[in-house]
């Protein structure tokens, strides 16, 4: 089984690029924070998201696939949406208006790794970033 991890990025927003890549690491730590929280005993409802994440990382000699996407806001709402229905894990990344944008612009998902085939039926209308 092969599996693919998700992150959407704003496109209303017209972020710079670096802006962009921090959003998409600020995803990626929230991410990762969950999971280290379930390794040290904190979070046991965040076993599926742990076993997910081993799965991914060990197919293929850590291939770990990503993909970077892009969709409006209000399409990244109805994802939000969409996946608590599904009761599929995501972290939705809010800006602190630090520099390019305001503070609480809603700037990226990062979605848990899904299978392959999952992930393309979910987010295969959206266009890559």
């Amino acid at each position: 089984m092969t599996y693919k991890q998700a992150y959407i990025v704003n496109s209303d927003l017209r972020m710079g690029k670096g802006k962009i890549a921090g959003q998409v690491a600020h995803a990626n730590t929230y991410y990762m924070e969950e999971i280290l929280l379930y390794v040290e005993g904190q979070a046991s409802e965040n076993e599926m998201l742990f076993e997910r994440f081993v799965a991914w990382r060990e197919e293929e000699h850590g291939l770990m696939k990503k993909i970077i996407l892009k969709a409006a806001e209000k399409e990244m709402k109805k994802i939000l949406c969409d996946l608590a229905v599904k009761g599929i894990e995501k972290f939705a990344v809010y800006d602190r208006g630090l520099t390019q944008i305001e503070d609480g612009s809603f700037t990226c998902i990062v979605v848990e790794p899904l299978e392959e085939e999952k992930c393309d039926e979910l987010f295969g209308h959206l266009k890559l970033l």
